[in-house]
């Protein structure tokens, strides 16, 4: 595993992800209301990817990332999160970033 990311997981948003970055494939977990999840895995090649750094990095940090089949992934720092662990996910998105591109 060479990446994790936990959408969701200190938010009050009901659905969760965890989004792993293996080799060569993404794995997303999902799930609803802690009660049901399903798992997706694709190949990571990226088709297009965008990271939007704005001037006051407390409004957020915003990572785009279209891959080769079609899937589109977002990741942002402050909605997947919440204040206080926003610095921490702009950390991870960066991260990401630089291991997709």
């Amino acid at each position: 595993m060479t990446g994790f990311y936990p959408k969701n997981v200190f938010n009050n948003n009901e659905h969760k992800e965890f989004i792993f970055l293996l080799e060569n494939k993404i794995v997303i977990v999902h799930f609803e209301r802690e009660k049901t999840y399903y798992i997706r895995s694709f190949d990571s090649t990226v088709k297009e990817s965008s990271l939007t750094i704005p001037e006051f990095t407390q409004e957020g940090v915003l990572l785009s990332l279209q891959f080769e089949n079609g899937e589109l992934i977002i990741f942002n720092s402050l909605d997947d999160s919440n204040r206080s662990w926003n610095g921490t996910y702009i950390e991870l998105i960066q991260a990401f970033f630089k291991k997709l591109n």
